[in-house]
């Protein structure tokens, strides 16, 4: 299946203009996709229309100080180990690696539930269920080359055999080679009572029992492959202080590549509304919730007193596959910008968004095996990914207390400004003050018909195409600057990103 970009509500001299003056879709074979490189008409701006309603004007001030640091494949995508098995993860699959290298490069973790569910069979046939060979891997690895990107591999800790692992391990090293970064081993051990019988001899799953069980496992991994790197502990929830805390606490910094941790906003026990959903900042990251302390500073602590860098392994805007309605609207768009930012801002080194299949969450929907839709999350991650790397500055905000973000990033290039509005109603006239003086400043909006659409999801007046990324765009806004500061429109419930030089 073959998408393109789609854009609408053109004139007949505007469609001819897009013929004329834009190259054609580049397809996979070509050319990797640019996101932010120049595939407008004729690299043209124009100025920012005026939302249509009441505005409400805004304030905000862009510091000198920088914090934290958005490196390099920051942004990650999360797959079930399963994926393996049919093939998702292969060479036949084009329309992924394009995806794959919109928003790349970046790092797959491949583990999630199958990680514990997946039996190794080396001689096996391939494409076989909870089994995975080396027909599998073999299948894999031109893939996530071809791709550019990195991998953190799952291990079978609740079910599997230290000789099987360093066995798997020992051949995915030898295929993968410089794409693997690490192996995690287990998945969500605060849960493995739950959904595992104990080993033979144990009552239950604690979490003395499940350290020492991955200590075996790794100490056979490393005798098969001496250099390996691990990451842990991959617990999820409120298991900071039971799994995360004390496992960095016994772990050593010679073979651990990060702390690791997964995380969903929503929980069975949250209001399953967008609402909900756009709520900043998320409680349990940077507040606490109850008697539990704030996640992101307490991991933070922990990995640094290690000696490693935090990274989300696992999250998404709800668990247990998503909410309809919710994670599979654009409102999940606005929501990871959000999230991204929330973890780079505490210190985390990058966000893993677990995809796969038609799981209401999902930023890729795949037909078996195949990719066949964009969902609105993916909007938010590309969009991400055109704000560039660099160190994070202060900014502060006067909105009147509306759900209005900013964020803002020293790259190479220059000031890359983030405004969301997660406001369904509210528009900004927002006046933003820099700390040097603003010589051209130009804007692309990520826009929907409204926070609960799934289709019509464009940025800069196009939609995402599965074959061929982001192939052309509307021309850019120009914006009205003087001295340091600059005039912007933030429609209701869209993000804007500002470039400045």
């Amino acid at each position: 299946m073959t998408l393109k970009f789609h854009a609408h509500h053109h004139s007949s001299s505007r469609r001819h203009m897009l013929r004329g003056g834009a190259a054609a879709a580049i397809s996979l074979a070509a050319a990797p996709f640019m996101p932010l490189q120049a595939r407008t008409v004729a690299d043209r701006t124009i100025p920012q229309p005026r939302p249509k309603g009441q505005l409400v004007s805004a304030n905000a001030r862009v510091g000198s100080f920088g914090g934290a640091l958005i490196g390099p494949k920051f942004l990650g995508l999360s797959f079930e180990k399963s994926s393996l098995v049919p093939r998702t993860l292969s060479l036949y699959n084009r329309d992924l690696l394009t995806a794959l290298r919109a928003i790349g490069p970046g790092i797959m973790r491949l583990g999630g539930a199958a990680s514990d569910q997946l039996a190794w069979v080396p001689d096996g046939s391939g494409n076989v269920a909870r089994q995975i060979s080396k027909g599998d891997i073999d299948d894999f690895a031109p893939f996530i080359k071809e791709a550019g990107w990195e991998v953190i591999y799952g291990i079978n800790l609740a079910q599997g055999s230290e000789e099987a692992a360093a066995d798997e391990a020992a051949y995915v090293a030898r295929r993968l080679g410089d794409s693997l970064v690490c192996f995690e081993i287990g998945n969500e051990p605060n849960l493995f009572r739950k959904n595992y019988p104990a080993p033979q001899g144990a009552k239950d799953w604690t979490f003395d029992l499940y350290r020492a069980q991955w200590e075996r496992i790794r100490q056979a991994i490393s005798r098969r492959v001496p250099h390996a790197m691990f990451s842990g502990p991959d617990a999820t929830g409120g298991a900071v202080e039971s799994y995360a805390l004390p496992f960095a606490r016994s772990v050593d910094k010679s073979y651990m590549k990060f702390l690791s941790q997964h995380h969903y906003r929503l929980h069975a026990d949250d209001a399953p509304t967008i609402e909900a959903l756009l709520v900043t900042p998320d409680p349990a990251l940077t507040i606490g919730l109850g008697k539990r302390p704030a996640m992101l500073p307490a991991l933070k602590a922990a990995a640094d007193q290690l000696g490693v860098p935090l990274r989300f392994t696992e999250s998404n805007s709800a668990v247990g596959g998503g909410r309809h309605g919710v994670s599979d609207s654009f409102a999940s768009a606005l929501w990871s910008l959000d999230f991204m930012f929330t973890i780079a801002k505490g210190g985390g080194s990058g966000v893993h968004f677990h995809t796969g299949r038609s799981a209401a969450y999902t930023p890729l929907e795949f037909d078996r095996s195949k990719l066949v839709k964009i969902r609105p999350e993916y909007y938010g991650l590309l969009f991400f990914k055109m704000i560039g790397e660099g160190r994070l500055l202060h900014t502060q905000m006067d909105a009147g207390g509306a759900n209005l973000s900013i964020y803002c990033v020293q790259t190479q290039a220059g000031i890359s400004t983030v405004l969301v509005n997660k406001d369904p109603q509210r528009s900004f006239e927002l006046t933003l003050k820099l700390p040097t003086i603003v010589a051209q400043a130009r804007a692309i909006a990520l826009t929907a018909p409204d926070l609960s659409a799934k289709t019509g999801v464009q940025i800069q007046g196009e939609s995402i195409s599965v074959a061929d990324g982001l192939a052309r765009r509307e021309p850019e806004f120009s914006l009205q600057t003087s001295g340091q500061s600059l005039s912007a429109y933030v429609p209701a419930g869209s993000a804007l990103l500002i470039k400045t030089a």
